[in-house]
C-alpha cells in the first residue's frame, strides 16, 4: 500500500519496494485515511505490506480491535517518530498481529537507516522504557559518540551519528 504523501520521502520506500520486487502497488485514496476503510481495502485488494507513520497506528489498532487484521497483511512497517514500548506491546497483543518493524531515519538521511524487528525484542524481554532502533540497514553506518566525538562503550549515552549512502549530500 502506498500510504505516505507523494511529497514525503517515505512514499519512495513504499513505491520503489513494490516496483523492485514485482509486487502490485495499491494507491491510497483519501477515504482510506479512515482506518475502517483502509482495513476493508486491505481485505478487498489482498494487501500484504503496510507502511505507516507511527502516529497513525493507535487509531488503526482501535479499529483492529473491532474488525481484526485482514488475513493478507503479513508485515507492518512504522516510522517517523519514536514508537513507545506500550504501542509495540499493544500491537503485538492484537489477534493475528502481523510482523511489526520499527524504522528510524532522521531528516538528514534518505528514508530509513535502522530497522527493529520488534518480535525479537519482546521475546528476549528487552522492550522496557524505550523502543530500540534495531539494526543498521545495508549501506549505512551509525555511531554513538561522546562530547569529544569518540565512540562510546555499549550502553553509554551519547549522540547518534550516521554515515553511508543514505546521508544527504551536504550534511557533515
Amino acid at each position: 500500500l502506498q500510504f505516505a504523501s507523494l511529497a514525503f520521502d517515505a512514499s519512495l520506500e513504499e513505491i520503489l519496494l513494490a516496483w523492485s520486487t514485482g509486487a502490485t502497488l495499491v494507491l491510497r485514496s483519501e477515504a482510506m485515511l479512515e482506518p475502517a476503510t483502509l482495513l476493508d481495502a486491505c481485505r478487498a485488494e489482498g494487501i500484504t505490506l503496510l507502511d505507516f507513520p507511527t502516529a497513525y497506528v493507535p487509531m488503526l489498532l482501535d479499529e483492529v480491535q473491532e474488525s481484526g487484521w485482514p488475513p493478507s497483511v503479513r508485515r507492518v512497517v512504522i516510522g517517523g517518530e519514536r514508537a513507545l514500548p506500550s504501542l509495540i506491546e499493544r500491537f503485538h497483543a492484537t489477534q493475528g498481529a502481523p510482523h511489526l518493524v520499527n524504522t528510524y531515519g532522521p531528516t538528514e538521511a534518505s528514508i530509513s537507516v535502522t530497522q527493529c524487528e520488534t518480535e525479537e525484542w519482546i521475546e528476549i524481554g528487552k522492550l522496557r522504557c524505550e523502543s530500540p532502533l534495531g539494526r543498521v540497514v545495508d549501506g549505512c553506518r551509525v555511531y554513538v559518540l561522546d562530547v569529544r566525538q569518540e565512540v562510546t562503550a555499549i550502553g553509554v549515552v551519547g549522540e547518534l551519528y550516521i554515515g553511508g549512502v543514505a546521508v544527504a549530500q551536504g550534511y557533515v
